[in-house]
C-alpha cells in the first residue's frame, strides 16, 4: 500500500519532511482534495468561461481542426508505437476479456453484424482492393511455409467428402442418363464421320447441375 499521494511505499518513508498529508489515510486525501477544489472553483463564474470557451470554438472550428489534424498527423507515429506496444503488453488479458463478454453476450455480436452488414462489407473491399498485393505476397508466403499440413487438410477433407460427391454424381446420372448417353453416342458417331475428333463426352463431374 503506497502513501496517499502516491510519492512513497508509505508515509514512513516520505522523503518531503514539510509533507502536509503526514499521517493521512487516502480517504481522508481524497476528501481534501475535493475541499481545495471546491475552494479554488469558489466565486468564479463557471458558466460564463464554459460559455466564452464554446463561443471561441464555434467562431475558430476550422482553424481548430486544423491544428488539431496537424497534431495529430506529426504524433500519429508515436502514438501508433504506444498503442502497438500497449497492446502486446496486454493482450492476452484483453482477448481473454473479449472472449468472456462474446460468450456471455452472444446476440450482441450477431445484432452488430446484422445493423451493419454493408458497412463491414464496403470497409472489407476497400482495404482489400488497398493492399492487394500485399495480401497476395502474405498469402502466397504463408501456402509455401505450410504447404505439407495444408495438402493433409486437404487430403483429409477430400476423404471425408467422397462418399457424399460421389453419391451426388450417381444421383446426378441417374436423373440425366438418357440425356448423358444421347450426348455420348452423338459424339461417338461424330467421331467415327471425323467431324468430331477433337471433342470429347463430358464427364458427369464436370456438369454444371448440382444435386
Amino acid at each position: 500500500m503506497t502513501a496517499p499521494c502516491g510519492k512513497a511505499p508509505a508515509c514512513e518513508l516520505c522523503p518531503f519532511p514539510d509533507c502536509i498529508f503526514d499521517g493521512m489515510s487516502p480517504e481522508e486525501w481524497a476528501e481534501s482534495q475535493a475541499r481545495d477544489s471546491e475552494i479554488r472553483l469558489a466565486g468564479k463564474d463557471i458558466d460564463r468561461r464554459t460559455a466564452q470557451r464554446r463561443k471561441h470554438r464555434t467562431a475558430n472550428r476550422e482553424k481548430l481542426n486544423a491544428q488539431r489534424r496537424a497534431r495529430d498527423a506529426a504524433r500519429r507515429d508515436l502514438v501508433n508505437a504506444r498503442n502497438r506496444a500497449c497492446y502486446a503488453e496486454h493482450r492476452e488479458k484483453r482477448l481473454a476479456h473479449s472472449r468472456a463478454y462474446r460468450a456471455a453476450h452472444p446476440e450482441k455480436r450477431k445484432e452488430y453484424l446484422t445493423v451493419h452488414r454493408e458497412q463491414i462489407r464496403a470497409a472489407k473491399h476497400a482495404y482489400y482492393m488497398a493492399h492487394k498485393e500485399e495480401l497476395y505476397a502474405k498469402e502466397k508466403q504463408r501456402r509455401a511455409a505450410n504447404r505439407e499440413a495444408l495438402n493433409a487438410k486437404r487430403r483429409e477433407r477430400r476423404r471425408a467428402v467422397r462418399d457424399t460427391v460421389n453419391a451426388q454424381k450417381r444421383a446426378y446420372y441417374d436423373a440425366h442418363r438418357e440425356e448423358i448417353n444421347a450426348r455420348r453416342r452423338e459424339l461417338r458417331r461424330m467421331k467415327k464421320q471425323g467431324t468430331g475428333a477433337n471433342q470429347k463426352p463430358p464427364k458427369v463431374s464436370e456438369t454444371n447441375e448440382k444435386v
